[in-house]
């Protein structure tokens, strides 16, 4: 009886996972165009600077840049030396002075907002405000 039983479920398996694609089929999607991540930045610069004007709705959007921020400057923390694209002074700085940065380089820097991918920007902004010597 366990040899059908075991028969039994493998044949479930085997049917179940036929029908389960192995991959994803969906084409890659690049990064938005830098001009889509100032909104979001600046909904976070405004969040840290004042909590109480920022619409909830809006909260998403900020919290989307802050973890873009998060993850660049973890990505590039874990550079060694020559290789890092960006020197933050120690003892760091939080993810919304990051932000802030990316929202003033886009003020300054609106040539390149439609030519570059949000991170590309990001990192750009980051190395123009805190080049390595």
């Amino acid at each position: 009886m366990s040899k059908f039983l075991i028969a039994a479920i493998s044949i479930c398996m085997a049917a179940c996972s036929h029908t389960a694609p192995y991959r994803n089929d969906r084409p890659m999607t690049p990064y938005a165009p830098a001009h889509e991540l100032i909104p979001k930045c600046r909904i976070a610069v405004q969040f840290n600077e004042d909590e109480a004007s920022v619409k909830e709705s809006d909260y998403l959007d900020g919290m989307f840049c802050l973890g873009l921020m998060e993850g660049i400057m973890g990505a590039n923390d874990s550079l060694v030396g020559e290789r890092k694209l960006f020197c933050i002074p120690e003892p760091g700085i939080k993810t919304w002075i990051a932000a802030k940065a990316v929202v003033e380089y886009a003020q300054q820097r609106t040539d390149i907002l439609l030519e570059l991918q949000e991170p590309h920007f990001a990192v750009a902004a980051l190395a123009a405000k805190y080049p390595c010597k």
